[in-house]
């Protein structure tokens, strides 16, 4: 599976027809934090299968212990609901796409951990999201303890993982 971070930019110019994972059928995750993206280019093209916009601030573990009271109060953060949302959302539709993107306001922190956490799932590898980004780790770790202490609710995502990943 191929699964890539972008910026708000790129899913909202014209180039995103040209991206290679928006040449096969492909779902996509979009993250902001403002209002909604425009997404004209991703609904018009033929191999957008569907598309889940999440809204949420990219607060981190580190944020948390640092300003807990103002954070909870003042920000949205990454919620057990957007988790299993986003799960749900995934599971429904990787029998029928090729490729995952996703995307946040810069495509640093919020999209690579969301695709840092389904390589690790769906391809049993997550290092190139953290060799030159800074992956969101309450995102990332919220994703992976969800799937791996519910996998029996995700047996789609399951099967594709024991067919496409090579065990040792």
């Amino acid at each position: 599976m191929i699964i890539t971070a972008y910026s708000r930019d790129s899913i909202e110019n014209a180039n995103y027809r040209l991206l290679k994972e928006a040449s096969v059928d492909h779902i996509l995750i979009s993250i902001t934090s403002q209002e909604p993206v425009n997404l004209k280019y991703a609904k018009a093209c033929p191999y957008c299968k569907d598309i889940l916009v999440k809204i949420f601030d990219d607060v981190d573990n580190k944020w948390l212990k640092i300003y807990k009271e103002k954070i909870i109060t003042d920000f949205r953060i990454f919620s057990e609901n957007d988790t299993k949302e986003l799960l749900d959302f995934v599971e429904k539709r990787i029998v029928n796409i090729s490729s995952i993107i996703v995307n946040c306001d810069y495509g640093v922190s919020r999209s690579q951990a969301v695709a840092a956490s389904l390589s690790k799932i769906l391809n049993d590898k997550d290092d190139e999201y953290f060799r030159k980004y800074y992956p969101n780790r309450l995102v990332y770790s919220k994703i992976l303890h969800e799937y791996y202490i519910n996998e029996d609710k995700y047996p789609n995502m399951d099967e594709y993982h024991n067919k496409n990943c090579v065990r040792l």
